[in-house]
């Protein structure tokens, strides 16, 4: 005996608190286990798609009860398949909807008592291996600019942003270069062959730096039509998927610029953003990298110079709730001053906000940022490491 909540679909009501299957069919053997919560509810919604409807039963009551009894022996015989092996279970259903395994077994965590803790590995303040962060910014902003520089910082050492005095590298002597690579899904190869130009530039004239080995861009418009993880449906593309686990192999951060080019799914969907962000998890968890997100940033968000806040970031709300770093650049209405802020970071210390300017070609650096301040000889051995 089996219980069956009260449950509305379309048109069709079902209001039946309790349903026995033992007047329908034969009992299973024993030895079947019973089919979960999951496979009974899926049983009935199942069933009541596909029962006969009858036009010669005239009264409502009649026909409400003729549905029912309907419903109820097609859930039976729905319910009785699951058990017997005849008809897929629920995860079976889950693996041949999504293409991917469910899986059967958890990895517990069973930790030692006086065991020493895990050491984060993080690529950018706040983003660590197997995690997705998110930059948002508004149209022409710099944002695609500000990615070229946070590839190379972090790939070479060179420093863009200074902070009380600090300057910032996210590679150092002590922690060995990192690989990057940017698919930039917008700005053509000149666009980006001027930019990276101009970064070179600033990181030989300052820090005599000429090994820009490490970094990895590439302009990649004329592919974004077909490469769409998520179609309108919000169905994933598991080709598209595969395709881009294949540019992981070998780096350690991973940058999309932007995302509405990947994708064709609704951004204000908290469902498709949902699935969005679980493939981009799957994706940085299996190739053991970091991945960095490029976005837009909403518009009352640039129009009311909003930088700081997760609601900056456009779209549902599973698109902040599902990274672990989320970052924004905006100019300040009042101020004029561009802001690059870190209203969410997840197992790190908090960042401050640093506001930038922006230098010859088009650089965006820390305002504090001094020539002088920084020679070449010293500018190493005073290096602070934000983590």
């Amino acid at each position: 005996m089996w219980q069956k909540r009260r449950r509305r679909m379309g048109s069709l009501t079902i209001d039946s608190a309790e349903t026995t299957f033992d007047d329908e069919m034969p009992t299973p053997p024993a030895s079947v286990l019973e089919p979960t919560e999951d496979e009974i509810e899926m049983a009935f919604e199942f069933a009541s798609y596909n029962y006969e409807y009858r036009d010669d039963l005239d009264d409502e009551e009649e026909q409400e009860k003729y549905i029912d009894e309907e419903v109820a022996r097609h859930a039976a015989e729905e319910t009785r398949g699951i058990q017997q092996g005849v008809l897929p279970s629920m995860s079976d259903l889950l693996q041949q909807t999504s293409g991917l395994p469910v899986p059967t077994e958890l990895d517990w965590i069973r930790r030692p008592r006086n065991s020493e803790n895990k050491e984060f590995d993080f690529i950018l303040p706040g983003l660590c291996r197997g995690e997705v962060g998110i930059l948002a910014g508004a149209g022409g902003g710099g944002k695609s600019y500000l990615t070229l520089e946070l590839a190379y910082s972090v790939a070479c050492s060179v420093c863009f942003f200074k902070h009380d005095g600090a300057q910032y590298y996210w590679s150092t002597k002590d922690k060995p270069r990192k690989k990057v690579k940017v698919l930039n899904f917008e700005d053509s190869r000149e666009v980006l062959w001027n930019r990276i130009g101009a970064i070179q530039d600033f990181s030989e004239n300052e820090y005599s730096i000429t090994d820009w080995n490490g970094v990895y861009v590439a302009a990649c418009a004329e592919f974004a039509m077909y490469l769409k993880i998520l179609n309108t449906r919000g169905d994933v593309n598991h080709n598209v998927v595969e395709w881009f686990k294949r540019q992981c192999s070998g780096v350690d951060l991973l940058i999309l610029d932007p995302l509405s080019q990947i994708h064709s799914g609704d951004e204000n969907n908290n469902g498709h953003m949902s699935t969005l962000m679980s493939v981009f998890k799957n994706i940085a968890i299996s190739e053991n990298v970091a991945m960095l997100i490029i976005h837009h940033a909403s518009k009352g968000a640039v129009l009311n110079g909003q930088a700081g806040v997760q609601q900056a970031v456009r779209g549902a709300s599973a698109l902040v709730d599902s990274s672990r770093l989320t970052m924004t650049l905006l100019r300040d209405t009042e101020t004029k001053e561009i802001k690059l802020s870190y209203p969410k970071v997840n197992g790190h210390e908090p960042l401050d906000t640093i506001i930038l300017v922006r230098e010859t070609g088009g650089i965006l650096i820390d305002e504090d940022f001094k020539y002088a301040d920084s020679p070449k000889t010293e500018a190493k051995s005073e290096c602070v490491v934000p983590f």
